[in-house]
């Protein structure tokens, strides 16, 4: 068995992530830019048993991390993963264009792919996929 998770098979296209995927937003406090959030998806798969090389792994799911530049927060640059669970009301909050982060609630303006490539390789040091 092996050590990582093998993602097969992989799970059906997210299709609500996939909107999100490899964009960059402007988050905003008020009127006023407070930092970028760069949404990557990634697949999460949990240890559903055993040790050291007998490992086995539940089925993968859809996740996404988040790459963050937010200077007001004291972490000039942070990341963290939405988790399978978590990630339907994740999206429901970018539907309606909020960003929830340490209690605060923020407005996020979604980037057009081009800024968004732009950003992503400048702020964060990603490069799109192809």
């Amino acid at each position: 068995m092996p050590w990582r998770p093998p993602y097969t098979p992989l799970p059906a296209p997210d299709r609500r992530l996939e909107r999100y995927s490899h964009h960059v937003a402007r988050i905003r406090d008020g009127e006023d830019d407070a930092g970028l959030l760069l949404v990557r998806p990634t697949l999460w798969s949990q240890r559903a048993g055993g040790a050291l090389w007998w490992r086995r792994w539940s089925d993968p799911r859809h996740a996404a991390t988040l790459d963050l530049y937010l200077p007001s927060s004291g972490l000039p640059f942070t990341d963290s993963v939405v988790a399978p669970d978590d990630l339907p009301e994740e999206l429901d909050d970018w539907d309606a264009g909020r960003f929830r982060f340490v209690g605060e609630i923020f407005t996020l303006h979604w980037l057009d792919e081009n800024e968004s490539r732009r950003l992503a390789t400048e702020q964060f040091g990603v490069d799109r996929p192809t």
